[in-house]
């Protein structure tokens, strides 16, 4: 909090220069706490849903769509305070605090489904596991959402000027963060472990070529030396580029 405190401090003296690198400098230092506290929200959030579902790659796909969100309102923010004149205030933190709570959530409520659907639905590929967690839980988010929107654009309209930028934030972090619960997070965890597949696979066909590459050696080969030999000359066929290649210098090595 003292960091906090500091930045305001410099903020509020940089200001006052008419100079417009200090008038930058003002700007970003006062934005900075905003992202610090934004940033301590982020961890956080991660350290949970990584203990709560015991996955990594959730709770990095949870932040990558909190992030999506973040940067969404954030630009849409900087295009109207350049051509209207938007200015961030205190309440702006707030509401970026609250779209990345909301933004979890639904995130949450689909990787909740997506752990059920893997023990009811076990043998299924992972990513038609996560189609059929979408489409049960893809009425209920935009539900959830379209009735606080109802209520945000109530309020936004009949409120006072003086919540309107808090409102406005509001509004465009629950759309987008919908969004993305859907179409980002979901789609990211199902490259992510499409990706993980297949490198185990071919780790486990570069396991298969190593074994099947030794007992030809050793059938063809009646000592280490004839052996290392032959791993010479299959060496000499690989490129050094390849895992194969590390494979095979293991190979010869442990025949030393």
């Amino acid at each position: 909090w003292p960091l906090l405190t500091s930045c305001r401090a410099l903020s509020t003296r940089s200001a006052t220069n008419g100079d417009p690198r200090h008038t930058l400098r003002a700007a970003f230092l006062s934005l900075l706490p905003t992202f610090l506290l934004i940033l301590m929200g982020v961890l956080v959030i991660m350290l949970w849903i990584t203990f709560r579902f015991g996955d990594f790659r959730m709770g990095v796909t949870a932040i990558g769509a909190l992030l999506h969100d973040v940067i969404v309102v954030v630009g849409i923010f900087a295009i109207m305070g350049t051509f209207f004149g938007l200015q961030i205030d205190a309440l702006f933190v707030t509401a970026m605090l609250t779209v990345i709570g909301f933004s979890v959530h639904d995130t949450i409520v689909v990787f909740d489904r997506i752990r059920e659907n893997r023990v009811r639905h076990a043998g299924e590929p992972f990513d038609a596991i996560v189609n059929h967690s979408i489409l049960q839980t893809a009425g209920r988010s935009i539900n959830t959402s379209l009735t606080v929107v109802i209520t945000l654009t109530a309020l936004f309209l009949l409120g006072g000027e003086a919540i309107h930028a808090f409102v406005l934030a509001l509004l465009i972090g629950i759309v987008s963060g919908t969004y993305s619960s859907i179409f980002n997070a979901s789609p990211i965890l199902v490259d992510w472990h499409l990706w993980d597949d297949r490198r185990r696979a071919r780790e486990v066909e570069l396991e298969n070529a190593r074994d099947r590459l030794s007992r030809e050696a050793e059938a063809r080969a009646g000592n280490k030396t004839e052996a290392k030999a032959l791993w010479g000359r299959l060496l000499a066929r690989v490129d050094p580029k390849e895992s194969l290649h590390k494979i095979i210098n293991e190979r010869i090595k442990a025949l030393d």
